[in-house]
């Protein structure tokens, strides 16, 4: 089943969609999970999204998989709203690129 197809049924049951790729950290990984909610619910899900931005460190867990990301200072934003034929929805992306880490030392001793 596609991954559009999940939402659709998901959409229409009112019951959960979810895509996990199980990875290590240092590798790519991806959780996706979609289900109906109180809006206090969803809202509750943004604040801790919001605060962990603010932390800087972020930790995505479903099941058994669970994926830590580390938002760097300088993250892009991307915001689409729309409507149509009496449904709303509102969708925000935040991304980043990590860091280059680096082994070099320098001393003057």
């Amino acid at each position: 089943m596609s991954e559009h197809d999940m939402e659709r049924e998901a959409a229409l049951n009112g019951s959960e969609a979810t895509e996990v790729e199980e990875t290590s950290e240092s590798e790519s990984g991806q959780i996706k999970y979609q289900s109906a909610m109180a809006l206090s619910e969803a809202a509750s899900y943004f604040e801790a999204i919001v605060a962990a931005l603010r932390k800087g460190q972020m930790t995505v867990s479903h099941g058994d998989t669970t994926l830590t990301l580390a938002p760097s200072d300088q993250v892009e934003v991307s915001v689409k709203a729309a409507r149509k034929k009496g449904k709303e929805k509102i969708e925000f992306e935040v991304e980043w690129r990590q860091a280059p880490k680096s082994d070099l030392h320098i001393s003057s001793e």
